[in-house]
């Protein structure tokens, strides 16, 4: 009886610390991007280059990658606004 005690103990430890980690890498990202993300394009500061992140333009089922065309859009967007001369 013991036994199960004191593995239901670590496995309560180990769940509370797992989120008391991710609780810390949430407040982590949110101080490092404070500041440095934009809801309007007027705010964003205009740039030499721009990369953007790869993704496979369709997925397995055939069908086009949402997330390829959002970064496509994105990136359209910013260089036909003047923000960026080029991507890569």
């Amino acid at each position: 009886m013991r036994i199960i005690r004191n593995i239901f103990n670590l496995g309560f430890i180990s769940l509370e610390l797992g989120i008391l980690m991710i609780c810390f890498c949430n407040v982590w990202v949110f101080g490092l991007t404070n500041g440095r993300t934009y809801t309007k394009i007027s705010k964003i500061p205009p740039r030499e280059i721009a990369l953007v992140l790869g993704t496979s333009p369709k997925m397995r089922s055939g069908l086009s990658n949402p997330y390829f065309t959002k970064r496509m859009d994105a990136a359209a967007l910013l260089y036909h606004h003047g923000k960026i001369k080029r991507s890569s």
